[in-house]
C-alpha cells in the first residue's frame, strides 16, 4: 500500500523550506551588514599590525567582485601630520580568507 505524506507533514517541510530560503535571502541580498562589520574590525586589527593609528575605518557592506574581501579604506595621520587614507581588503564572514591585503591591480 502505498502511503503518502498527511497535510501535517507537508506544511511542516514546507514550513521549513519557506524559513530557510527566507534568511537565505536575507543574508545574502545584504539583509544584515555582517560582512561589513567583520571586515571593520579586522582592518582595525591589521591597522594596529601595521603600528598606525586610523582616524576612521569605513567598509563596503558586501564583497563586490566575490572574491571573499570586502574594500575598505584606514584613514590616518602621518608623521608629518596630513591625513593619508590606506586602501585594503579585508575578508568578509562568508569566506575562507582572513585578515586584510592591499587591493589587487585591476588591468583595464
Amino acid at each position: 500500500m502505498n502511503r503518502g505524506f498527511t497535510l501535517v507533514e507537508l506544511m511542516i517541510i514546507v514550513a521549513v523550506i519557506g524559513i530557510l530560503a527566507a534568511g537565505a535571502v536575507f543574508f545574502f541580498m545584504g539583509g544584515i551588514d555582517v560582512n561589513q562589520g567583520h571586515a571593520t574590525e579586522m582592518a582595525n586589527v591589521w591597522a594596529k599590525e601595521m603600528k598606525i593609528e586610523p582616524i576612521a575605518v569605513k567598509c563596503l557592506s558586501h564583497d563586490t567582485d566575490g572574491d571573499g574581501y570586502v574594500s575598505c579604506s584606514i584613514s590616518h595621520k602621518n608623521n608629518a601630520g596630513d591625513i593619508k587614507i590606506i586602501p585594503v581588503e579585508c575578508s568578509g564572514v562568508m569566506s575562507w580568507n582572513e585578515g586584510c591585503r592591499t587591493p589587487k591591480a585591476v588591468g583595464y
